[in-house]
């Protein structure tokens, strides 16, 4: 519910936009016919943006497709409680540190998935690539691997970028970046016709626009997850599990309020009980 609020209000203000595009990796992973495809990797945003474009393709006239995953930070998790990012002061050193481990994370299933599916080049027939360690050891590079270091720029210096949003709204730097450049994009359509006398007199009220959308929609996000949990208070965690609430697509009037809801939900993709106490 939160994830997508968030990752919805951002992909709508970045021009050109794609919510979780499908078959990015699906070239480099068997397919059955008949099934629904393997996807391997999909990220909430890709987007064409100024920001995140590897270094050594920033000079070239057509942007590669920037690649981004939405995280929430929630009160309780480690990073939160204790380590360098929660005793900064820093703002948004917490979603900054949350926000580093995307890419590493999106390495590690790359390698998963190449365990799983892809056939080991030179070895006898059907053997399929060593456990991740065994492949970070050996220094291999697997198919599904290799697709996403290409797609995301790996060797002119790109990466898949985290969009970190905490608790209490404190944001990574990389969703700053962002509204920033929807703020210029509506800037740049803009400014003659509201009557400014320059794009960067217009930017400055489109800036706030776009902070006051996006800080409310992560609010209120908040505030229905916190309201969906209210049924969880003084419950046991053996109780919580053994409700079952309506999933978003049954009543997904009453489940974005919060009416008649207990949590955790119990559909796919939602953490359960004490599982999600140590989430990031």
């Amino acid at each position: 519910m939160r994830h997508d609020a968030i990752r919805d209000t951002i992909s709508a203000d970045l021009p050109g936009a794609r919510t979780e595009p499908e078959r990015l990796l699906a070239h480099v992973l068997p397919q059955l016919r008949g099934r629904r495809p393997r996807q391997g990797l999909r990220p909430d945003v890709a987007a064409r943006t100024r920001f995140g474009q590897p270094p050594a393709r920033a000079a070239r006239a057509d942007r590669s497709l920037v690649w981004y995953d939405v995280k929430t930070v929630t009160p309780l998790c480690r990073r939160t409680r204790a380590g360098p990012a929660a005793r900064s002061l820093t703002p948004s050193a917490v979603g900054d540190d949350r926000a580093r481990e995307v890419h590493r994370a999106a390495r590690q299933r790359c390698r998963e998935l190449d365990a799983e599916y892809s056939p080991l080049a030179g070895a006898p027939a059907g053997t399929r690539y060593p456990s991740p360690a065994e492949q970070v050891e050996r220094e291999l590079r697997g198919p599904v691997l290799a697709a996403y270091e290409d797609a995301v720029g790996v060797m002119d210096g790109g990466q898949m970028h985290g969009l970190a949003v905490g608790s209490w709204q404190d944001c990574s730097v990389e969703v700053e970046a962002l509204a920033g450049e929807a703020a210029d994009a509506m800037a740049a359509r803009h400014w003659r016709l509201m009557g400014s006398r320059t794009q960067t007199e217009a930017r400055g009220v489109f800036m706030q626009h776009v902070r006051r959308r996006w800080s409310a929609a992560f609010w209120r996000s908040w505030r229905a997850l916190m309201h969906a949990r209210m049924p969880c208070i003084g419950a046991a965690t053996s109780n919580v599990l053994r409700s079952r609430a309506p999933a978003p697509d049954e009543e997904p009037i009453a489940w974005a309020e919060g009416r008649g809801a207990a949590f955790p939900q119990e559909h796919a993709g939602v953490d359960r009980g004490g599982a999600a106490r140590d989430r990031a």
